[in-house]
């Protein structure tokens, strides 16, 4: 089939603008911004004409005092529209109405692009559900492939209550009946769809964003500085981090920490004990660019001891390897293929991290700049959001729409 074929898309996921009105305990940072760049991706495509459907995730009532949200739309900056899910803020009707909205909706969309190619691409199962969507896609012949970026293991990332329990298997029961798979880990497949075909999509970045960082140079402060971005948990590390900060008696280091998490109040605590510790809250995405452009090393700490890694890849990782600085991570799932151009911490504990940064500490600039340099070439090679969206839509137009369901990694 010629890839000039005209490809309608229907896409559903919680995806918002990237503006402050959005943000709350519900809203994930790093979720939304690889939903934007998937859809300014898939924008840029002439041959696609794509339609967003969505909702702004919030909590439940009575967290957030609103019970009903009506149906709404937001103008994403490129242009693009994004209409909300008219739905119930409360409990399990909250799925429950939701699943009913994209149902009728999704089948209002296959009717309009009848005689088309047509793709239902998901962003996960969970919210929006995906078993309307599967039957809305069923009773239309239209394909349904998601974007499967999580699965919450109950007992492992999330509660081991009734409800997650029958959301875990509802999401895993569905996976083999799927048009496609793009997931964040070959796991997701190996153990939940064996024999269906998929692709591996995750961690990216835009190749304007690499553009922006230039060739790092030598602090002439004499100070090492090291930052760490992202949510204030155990899981990114950051008791550790702080633990390993009260090990270190190297007076030219320096740390500055950024997030939000239930770990805030230890590490504001820990910034007016130490000196050489600084906190700068939950800031802009422009804002942590600016904190890496000063960094000696960005560290990524993924707890890889914790329960459910196997499902996961943190793209945080990516993005601060696009920066050309050198980074110190764990041996998160998935880095095997770039491990070598990384600074390894095979000792996850506050002595050993605490020795990696001081040894680090007293490298020769040139060997931390070469990592850096070697790093971002990699994310240049395979990761940008331009080599995502050709091997996407390769997939999409030459396996799910051409293609039996059988076992393949493509690409």
């Amino acid at each position: 089939m010629s890839r000039q074929e005209p490809l309608a898309i229907l896409y559903l996921g919680p995806v918002t603008p990237n503006e402050a009105r959005y943000k709350n305990a519900a809203f994930s940072t790093a979720g939304n911004l690889f939903q934007l760049n998937l859809l300014r991706t898939l924008a840029s495509d002439p041959s696609v004409e794509l339609e967003v459907v969505g909702y702004a995730p919030v909590p439940s009532f009575p967290r957030v005092k609103k019970l009903f949200f009506g149906a709404t739309r937001a103008t994403l900056p490129w242009g693009l529209q994004i209409r909300f899910l008219p739905h119930v803020n409360l409990g399990f009707l909250k799925i429950v109405s939701m699943g009913v909205a994209e149902f009728f909706w999704a089948r209002s969309w296959a009717r309009r692009n009848r005689g088309r190619e047509r793709i239902l691409l998901c962003y996960n199962l969970n919210a929006p559900p995906g078993w309307p969507l599967y039957w809305a896609a069923k009773t239309t012949d239209v394909k349904i492939v998601t974007l499967l970026q999580d699965i919450n293991t109950p007992g492992e990332i999330v509660a081991d209550t009734f409800l997650r329990r029958l959301e875990f298997r509802s999401q895993t029961a569905l996976l083999p009946k799927l048009s496609g798979l793009m997931v964040a880990s070959p796991h997701m497949q190996e153990d939940f769809a064996p024999g269906s075909h998929y692709l591996v999509l995750a961690g990216g970045v835009p190749e304007s964003y690499l553009d922006s960082f230039p060739e790092p140079e030598k602090p002439s402060s004499g100070l090492f500085e090291i930052v760490s971005a992202g949510a204030l948990t155990s899981l990114n590390g950051i008791d550790l981090l702080l633990k390993a900060m009260s090990l270190v008696k190297n007076p030219s280091i320096r740390l500055t920490i950024a997030g939000k998490g239930p770990l805030e109040e230890a590490v504001r605590a820990a910034a007016a004990h130490d000196d050489r510790i600084r906190f700068a809250g939950l800031i802009p995405h422009e804002a942590v660019r600016d904190l890496y452009l000063g960094a000696s090393m960005i560290v990524n700490l993924r707890d890889t001891s914790a329960l459910g890694q196997r499902y996961v890849f943190p793209s945080k990782l990516i993005e601060a390897m696009s920066t050309g600085r050198p980074v110190l991570s764990t041996r998160v799932n998935g880095s095997g293929e770039f491990a070598e151009h990384l600074f390894m911490l095979d000792d996850e504990t506050p002595e050993g991290l605490a020795v990696a940064i001081d040894c680090l500490a007293t490298q020769p600039w040139e060997t931390l700049a070469a990592r850096g340099r070697a790093a971002q070439s990699y994310v240049r090679s395979c990761r940008t959001w331009e080599s995502h969206g050709g091997r996407m839509m390769t997939y999409l137009r030459e396996t799910v729409l051409c293609r039996e369901n059988t076992a393949n990694p493509a690409g």
